[in-house]
């Protein structure tokens, strides 16, 4: 899914692109294809993050996240409400990048997992203490995922093949639809 529509920054410098239009029809069709789709496994791919540490990405993951979110000058905003859109259409696995360091949370039963990205490391903007996550690290590294029947297993891999960190999400036999 492109996620560029919550950035305000790429809005603002590709405005004929509408990217804020696009992101709208992106949303129509993932809660479509979603609800169609009798898949197994849901797993969505984005650039943004709906949940990180980061306290200047974290707005655009908020943006992303809920319908309602303040803005960067403590406005209330309308957000594009994804993460509803994650939890009605079933999906198990969130996969972003965006941010420059390797994250994980659980939040309403979907794993949201952010993939180091670029040379940098670290948050831009700085570290927001009061977002808690399951598990992050500042470090450059990967991401290594399995897919069977049965489970996915998430290991992220850091400098030099160390593993940092792994996590299992068994198969649901049913899923929750509101």
């Amino acid at each position: 899914m492109d996620s560029n529509g919550a950035q305000k920054n790429v809005l603002e410098d590709y405005k004929k692109l509408k990217m804020n239009e696009e992101l709208w029809k992106y949303k129509e069709w993932l809660i479509e294809e979603l609800n169609q789709s009798n898949a197994d496994w849901k797993i969505v791919f984005a650039h943004h993050p709906l949940y990180t540490k980061g306290k200047r990405h974290g707005k655009i993951a908020k943006c992303l996240r809920e319908e309602i979110y303040q803005d960067s000058q403590g406005r209330e905003a309308k957000g594009y409400g994804m993460e509803n859109v994650l939890i009605q259409g079933g999906v198990q696995l969130y996969i972003s990048g965006h941010e420059h360091v390797l994250q994980h949370k659980v939040s309403q039963g979907i794993n949201y997992a952010v993939v180091f990205s670029g040379l940098f490391k670290g948050f831009y903007g700085g570290e927001e203490k009061s977002e808690n996550m399951d598990w992050w690290k500042v470090t450059s590294g990967f991401l290594a995922v399995t897919v069977t029947k049965e489970e996915i297993i998430l290991k992220y891999v850091g400098e030099g093949a160390m593993l940092l960190h792994s996590v299992t999400i068994p198969k649901k036999e049913n899923f929750l639809k509101f």
